[in-house]
């Protein structure tokens, strides 16, 4: 989500991976030195005294598409099937949440687990379940692809965990 479409009553997610609700916006008028950064693949970091997560907009080659004919095919798909359980508003912000918490697994210390045989035939994709919730994230295996400039990992999925 783009900061200039925050409201009142969005969600983000802090350094304990609870999640903390916005209850008001002020846009301020100023000229600021802002930054967008990248350490290693992560892309988000936590900000102010309460340890929000936040992310630079690095949407392009996040998605992965896994058995689907491409990545905005399994977009597509997934958004649909999961848009209500993690209170998504549009694509952007369904890639942006599977993203944060995809990174926000990663700074958690989440173990990863391997999905036998693959999603559904895709080789290398790992489960993240942390807090009711799940991303399944396809792990590039070759390091010179990534070296060469090839994804690091492409989300395939993200939801509630259902019991």
């Amino acid at each position: 989500m783009k900061t200039e479409d925050l409201t009142a009553s969005n969600q983000v997610v802090d350094k304990e991976g609870g999640i903390a609700s916005i209850l008001s916006v002020e846009v301020f008028e100023e000229e600021t030195t802002v930054y967008n950064f990248e350490v290693l693949e992560y892309h988000n970091y936590f900000v102010s005294a309460l340890g929000l997560l936040v992310h630079n907009n690095c949407i392009k080659g996040k998605w992965h598409q896994g058995t689907f004919d491409s990545p905005e095919d399994s977009l597509n798909y997934h958004y649909k099937e999961h848009k209500t359980e993690v209170n998504a508003v549009s694509k952007s912000d369904y890639i942006n949440k599977a993203d944060d918490f995809y990174q926000g697994a990663l700074h958690a210390g989440v173990k990863k687990r391997s999905i036998s045989g693959g999603y559904n035939g895709t080789p290398n994709v790992f489960r993240y379940e942390w807090n009711g919730q799940y991303v399944d994230v396809w792990l590039n295996p070759d390091p010179f692809d990534v070296v060469a400039g090839g994804d690091r990992y492409g989300i395939i999925s993200f939801g509630k965990i259902k019991k």
